[in-house]
């Protein structure tokens, strides 16, 4: 595998950042021992009790967190933009409150509890899965911790916080795919592709780069990715004829308007697209609508999902989609469609029909992502 070509707009090349790679050896609760698999939720995706191994800084705004655990030895992820749901302990508490032996009713259990008991949930991407050594990738943004690019320290929400102090032996659990064909992948080509459009902003960042790896070798592929410093940029690699165009925005301007205008201006290849485009919810709209109204491509090869809202934290957007869900006759169901959030979206790490808390979060395979902590949760 090589390294894809790379065009800077506001830079020339990735930039290294310090690296604070961590060992661990934490016991796991006996509860979360390989012969204890918790039951199946929506036939193909289970819960997996995990400790954070290594952490590694990417950039000033990204750290790699990397899980183990005997029970991941059962993760199957599906690569691409394959998304799960990670659990978050609470101040206080050594184990996050997951009802993992719930089934298909784990999140109206999970919901019943109280607020200062339950996990902290969040949706991402798995950036990498290394089955040999059963251990898993997870890029956070860290978002207004005062160790991030973004925001100010005290304005992060809790999956932020949580990642910017991750240590080995910290616990955590997954609810993730036992089975490779999952429903929580939204990038699907279809067999007449010619070329590959993405668009991501730093929370989509680390599904772009899985799909990148993942692409074969006679696709071509033009990728434009937003970050807030030019030190998030890294070198991304892929088989394929791939043009990735790397975006640094001004701290004043609106995440992701740079983004939109550089792929309104650009030429496209000839051939049937298929376009993948994840970040914030407006952005990915407005995109969306340019390429289907404007270019003319066909609403069908345009995977779209909006990871977070600009204003919003992921408590306020599942509210708002449980509300939805709750009141939606059959002339809503084509909204999802027209008007992504970063609770729903079709496609992304969680999208299309992930664990998704509007129709029952509780199918990973339904859930929205927010990769990297400038999530749904933890938007400014």
């Amino acid at each position: 595998m090589t390294s894809s070509s790379v065009t800077a707009v506001l830079a020339a090349s990735a930039a290294a950042a310090a690296i604070s790679s961590l060992d661990a050896d934490g016991a796991l609760p006996p509860a979360a021992t390989a012969g204890t698999a918790s039951r199946l939720v929506h036939g193909k995706f289970r819960f997996f009790h995990a400790r954070v191994v290594g952490t590694r800084r990417l950039g000033p705004s990204i750290v790699r967190v990397t899980f183990g655990g005997e029970q991941l030895r059962d993760f199957a992820g599906g690569g691409r933009d394959q998304s799960f749901s990670l659990f978050l302990p609470r101040a206080g508490q050594q184990v996050p409150v997951v009802p993992t032996d719930a089934g298909d009713d784990w999140f109206g259990q999970w919901r019943a509890m109280g607020e200062d008991q339950r996990a902290v949930m969040r949706s991402y991407t798995i950036r990498s899965h290394d089955r040999e050594h059963h251990e898993v990738d997870v890029d956070f943004v860290l978002h207004g911790t005062g160790s991030g690019a973004s925001g100010s320290a005290g304005s992060a929400g809790p999956a932020s916080r949580w990642a910017a102090e991750a240590v080995p032996g910290d616990r955590v659990v997954l609810l993730g795919p036992a089975d490779q064909d999952n429903r929580s992948i939204g990038f699907q080509p279809p067999a007449d592709t010619d070329w590959v459009l993405i668009a991501a902003d730093e929370t989509a960042l680390p599904a772009a780069a899985a799909i990148l790896e993942w692409l074969p070798e006679e696709m071509r592929a033009r990728a434009w990715i937003e970050v807030p410093d030019l030190r998030d940029t890294q070198e991304l690699l892929s088989a394929a004829e791939a043009d990735i165009t790397w975006l640094v925005r001004d701290p004043a301007q609106r995440p992701g308007a740079l983004l939109a205008d550089e792929i309104r201006d650009a030429n496209f290849p000839d051939g049937a697209p298929y376009a993948w485009l994840a970040g914030e919810a407006a952005m990915v709209k407005t995109l969306r609508r340019h390429l289907v109204s404007e270019r003319g491509f066909d609403r069908r090869r345009v995977e779209f999902s909006g990871y977070w809202r600009l204003g919003a934290t992921e408590e306020d957007l599942r509210t708002e989609k449980i509300a939805a869900a709750a009141t939606a006759g059959p002339a809503d169901a084509a909204l999802a469609d027209a008007e992504p959030t970063a609770a729903t979206a079709t496609a992304g790490p969680a999208d299309a029909e992930l664990p998704d808390a509007a129709t029952a979060t509780a199918d990973p395979a339904r859930a929205k992502p927010a990769t990297a902590d400038q999530q749904p949760g933890d938007a400014q």
